[in-house]
């Protein structure tokens, strides 16, 4: 699994960035009316959530993560990046399966392998 793990975190979006901060403008501002600044504050939050502005960059290239969570005879893997490399853990899994002589019946079409695309739109 540490294979398909790579970069700690994802970049921070550079539109959320750029809203987070203050410009010398609006310093200049706050410095001549300084009970300004948590307005100030409060209208950049609410255009980050209007506009749906997340710190992260959710299609950062450089980020990949493979979850897996185990519940008696069953598991989920769950991975973070492309369904191309997501269909590529799969065939590697399947032959996993095959290679081990893993006592199943028939894995292709097994009605409890499955291989769906879940896109959260974060």
């Amino acid at each position: 699994m540490p294979v398909h793990n790579f970069d700690e975190n994802r970049i921070h979006n550079k539109d959320y960035l750029r809203l987070k901060y203050v410009t010398k403008e609006e310093q200049n501002l706050i410095e001549k009316f300084p009970k300004l600044k948590k307005a100030l504050v409060r209208v950049k939050h609410k255009c980050m959530l209007d506009e749906q502005i997340r710190s992260k960059d959710f299609q950062d290239p450089n980020f990949s993560r493979l979850y897996y969570v185990r519940y008696a005879d069953d598991f989920l893997l769950g991975y973070v990046r492309s369904k191309i490399k997501a269909r590529d853990i799969y065939e590697q899994v399947v032959n996993f399966f095959y290679k081990t002589n893993y006592h199943l019946n028939a894995i292709l079409p097994n009605p409890k392998l499955h291989m769906y695309l879940i896109n959260l739109n974060i």
